[in-house]
């Protein structure tokens, strides 16, 4: 068994009764012996609390700074306790993440780089969640993500070393390379057990008991094991999506359903049939473009051919709410998304029309709240393919026509920034998790990264060989994975563009690609009417 993963919370007095609560809510990690948490309230009385903490401080593999305008305005958390966990941060002895309490404007902070949590950076006490408990188990299964990470890390360095050795020695003779190998062995071997040792994520493993005749566990797939391949649909798959918890999935596509069905059985759940044939022509059925799980897991909007946005019960199918306020000839919705907090929908009509804006609605009444303009000339075709809700909660972006991304704050209705590619078109765009970073799908073969604190190109990946028809964010951020016309998913670093992983068992053009809320596993769905899961 690895040892525990050493976690240090650094906070501001005032919030220590969120930290006491969060502390609560990691006794799940705690009771699987899979962390040790410590804090500035375990120094025992008589002790040297300063010197307590720096031990722990120095000694901890995970730091965690709990954010808020008190923590930024303590001078001993920002400038001791946050400085000494940047520092370690840097030199890779320790992995800082920073916990979002309150709300508080904290760009431009030394941390403001690293992935945050909760999701979306969204503070446990805003409006983004049902309730703060939801907020703390979020950033429970955050931790667990990273602190697994951690563990892989530490095994790679060991591989690497042992590689950079046997490259370095090939020249020595055979008794001095043994012997060089026996005191490497030694060191790495203490240096990896101080660390947590070498075995697999232990969180990943279920308990003895749990596992058929208490046997041992399966090995983890390899990256890129196909481990369910869905082929009910009748035609083309257009969109796929994974339920907030990661349990089920949504596909669509060109046969007119919504499939709901077990990611990790395949078996089908419930089959949507709300939308309509096209044209009312028999034997066409209208085509599915666009389908989104609400933040809370419990609806689920689609729209496609015509100009409604239906929202229906995710697992009954029951309708709830239909948005009919686009209008023109020709109509298809081929972009949704939900607010964070799952109140209000946005929603673009490509149409023939004089309608040439981005509708806002409420989710449960159907009532449009706001309207984004986007230019488009004298010509009466309008075409939005792709629009995307920040996780913050503060901007929506749009792909739209003239080589443009246009980016809206969602507080004042304002065009707040645009971003300009050469391609002739930006089939589909994501936020990072963080809300910092802007991605596109290109149809020039490309993808594009956008910094939107900086308003700068970032990263451009020139891996695929046909155009780029989708594109999404790993949880972590740390990775982004495209799906094109070329039959193949590309997995790849947003800020080096470096290739990691090219995912080719599709038999036609992929047209959209999405990583289980956990982050290992993806599902792509493509014109060969399947949907496959597969290993990240």
């Amino acid at each position: 068994m690895p040892q525990k993963v050493k976690v240090f919370i650094s906070y501001a007095c005032k919030d220590k009764n969120l930290r006491e609560r969060l502390d609560s809510h990691l006794s799940s990690l705690k009771r699987q012996d899979y962390i040790d948490v410590w804090h500035d309230r375990d120094v025992g009385a008589g002790r040297d609390w300063k010197r307590e903490i720096d031990v722990h401080l120095n000694d901890a593999q995970v730091i965690l700074l709990l954010v808020s305008a008190d923590f930024l305005a303590s001078d001993y958390c920002y400038g001791i306790e946050m400085k000494r966990a940047l520092e370690r941060h840097e030199l890779g002895e320790a992995r800082v993440i920073p916990v979002i309490l309150r709300p508080v404007y904290w760009e431009g902070m030394p941390f403001s780089h690293l992935q945050a949590l909760p999701t979306a950076a969204r503070p446990v006490t805003g409006p983004g969640w049902r309730n703060q408990d939801e907020a703390f188990a979020d950033i429970v299964r955050g931790l667990r993500r990273a602190i697994a990470a951690h563990r892989r890390k530490v095994d790679w360095i060991l591989i690497k070393a042992i590689c950079d050795w046997a490259d370095g020695n090939k020249g020595q003779d055979k008794s001095t390379r043994q012997q060089l190998a026996a005191d490497n062995a030694v060191r790495f071997t203490l240096h990896m057990l101080k660390q947590g040792g070498f075995v697999k994520d232990s969180a990943s493993i279920p308990p003895a008991s749990a596992r058929p005749n208490g046997g041992s566990a399966s090995p983890a797939p390899e990256r890129g094991t196909l481990l369910r391949a869905y082929d009910v649909h009748a035609s083309w798959v257009v969109a796929v999506t994974w339920e907030p918890n990661g349990t089920r999935i949504a596909s669509a596509g060109g046969d007119g359903t919504v499939r709901v069905w077990d990611a990790e059985t395949g078996e089908g759940l419930f089959t949507y049939r709300g939308h309509t044939r096209l044209l009312n022509v028999a034997n066409i059925q209208a085509t599915v473009y666009t389908v989104a799980w609400a933040p809370e897991g419990l609806r689920i909007a689609s729209a496609g051919d015509g100009t409604q946005v239906q929202v229906w019960n995710a697992t009954t199918g029951q309708i709830l709410t239909r948005y009919q306020g686009h209008s023109g000839l020709l109509s298809n919705v081929f972009a949704i998304a939900w607010s964070p907090d799952g109140k209000r929908i946005v929603s673009a009509c490509s149409t023939i029309g004089l309608d040439k804006t981005l509708h806002l609605w409420d989710t449960v009444t159907g009532q449009l709240l706001n309207r984004y303009s986007v230019p488009s000339g004298l010509m009466p075709n309008f075409s939005v393919l792709s629009v995307a809700w920040s996780p913050d909660g503060t901007r929506i972006a749009a792909t739209c026509e003239g080589k443009v991304i246009r980016v809206w704050n969602t507080e004042t209705g304002h065009l707040a920034s645009t971003y300009r590619f050469r391609s002739d078109m930006a089939s589909h765009i994501a936020w990072s998790p963080d809300s910092r970073y802007l991605a596109a799908a290109l149809t020039d073969h490309t993808a594009q990264v956008w910094d939107t604190f900086t308003g700068t190109v970032v990263g451009i990946y020139h891996g695929h060989t046909q155009g780029v028809r989708y594109i999404a964010w790993s949880p972590d951020g740390t990775a982004i994975a495209t799906a094109s016309n070329d039959r193949k998913v590309h997995i790849w670093e947003p800020l080096t563009s470096k290739r990691i992983y090219i995912y080719w068992r599709h038999d036609n053009w992929v047209t959209s690609v999405a990583w289980s809320p956990d982050g290992t596993r993806i599902a792509s769905g493509s014109n060969d009417k399947t949907v496959h899961i597969w290993h990240v």
